[in-house]
């Protein structure tokens, strides 16, 4: 079975690549989705991100309010690293679980695993193959400005917690241009897809 590692910068489409790889009716897993997960009331993360931080990021159901704990963490980095420090083994421990069961239980050629920070904690040896989801920097600060409804400043201070969106096009193995239609980035995901079958 081959791992395909999926990442990108902050607000560039890799939610979108990967539900597209998911209707192709390819396995997929998402570190974002498993850190929701952990990080839910009663779960392993939830514990250890609350004693660090205290209940102030809770919302009123006490679940933890990933806005105001992102709002904290990109303003300050000794917080963002603590917070990394928490999640990062937790998350790599769960995906390595998920990873296991998936070639016990269905042997499959391929699984994409989402990873945002890929190269920022240095995963790279841990897939066969790894793919960028790219857009030009204007443009992914403008998608995230609409997205997360941010100032510029705001979004170009969460970008640059991130390795710059150039360097990791350069990593990759394979790059998916994310900044036309959908169905331009359908496209290519479907042509990206068959490519790497072929070289199995």
């Amino acid at each position: 079975m081959k791992k395909i590692g999926l990442t990108g910068g902050i607000a560039t489409g890799k939610s979108t690549v990967l539900r597209i790889i998911r209707e192709m009716g390819y396995r997929v897993l998402s570190s974002d989705e498993i850190a929701r997960s952990i990080t839910k009331k009663g779960e392993k993360g939830y514990e250890k991100v609350v004693e660090v931080f205290g209940s102030g990021i809770l919302d009123d159901s006490g679940e933890i309010d990933r806005k105001k704990l992102a709002k904290m963490i990109f303003s300050d980095p000794e917080k963002k690293k603590l917070l990394e420090g928490i999640l990062h083994p937790l998350i790599r421990e769960e995906v390595d679980k998920k990873i296991a069961e998936i070639e016990s239980k269905s042997p499959c050629s391929l699984v994409f695993v989402e990873v945002p920070l890929l190269f920022e904690v240095k995963a790279e040896d841990r897939f066969d193959f790894i793919v960028v989801v790219y857009i030009p920097r204007q443009l992914q600060i403008k998608r995230l400005m609409e997205r997360d409804n941010l100032t510029r400043g705001e979004a170009e201070l969460r970008i640059k917690n991130q390795i710059d969106i150039e360097v990791k096009r350069k990593k990759a193995h394979f790059v998916i241009d994310n900044s036309g239609t959908i169905e331009d980035t359908r496209k290519l995901v479907v042509e990206l897809v068959e490519k790497i079958s072929s070289i199995l």
